[in-house]
């Protein structure tokens, strides 16, 4: 049996979330604060994967699920007020009017974006 993109994507984005999330649990600004950020991400990624025999989402749905799971932990590993993000910081700030790091903004917006492919 041939495997199809289709098959193969979301396995894909699998290993990528994984490999973020072992970096992500290297020295985290605060262990505290990581597990508390990356509890949810983890409940999800489990619940996809153990329903992926029963049901499967499209491949736009799981990028868009994997975009949320990666910004996520990428905010667990800084905590999100300490994301690296100046370089945006510098578009956003004059248009939300704030001179905070607006990473946690961005992340949850695109929670949006998980959640519509999804309903």
């Amino acid at each position: 049996m041939s495997l199809t993109t289709k098959q193969v994507f979301p396995w894909l984005l699998a290993l990528v979330v994984l490999v973020i999330a072992i970096w992500s649990s290297i020295e985290p600004v605060s262990r505290a604060v990581w597990y508390a950020e990356v509890l949810p991400i983890f409940l999800v990624f489990w619940a996809l994967v153990v329903s992926y025999s029963r049901f499967q989402f499209s491949n736009l749905a799981y990028f868009l699920m994997s975009l949320w799971m990666v910004l996520h932990l990428i905010g667990a590993h800084y905590t999100f007020e300490q994301v690296p993000f100046e370089w945006a910081n510098r578009l956003l700030a004059p248009w939300l009017g704030e001179g905070r790091n607006h990473f946690d903004r961005v992340v949850h917006y695109v929670i949006g974006f998980y959640s519509f492919p999804m309903a």
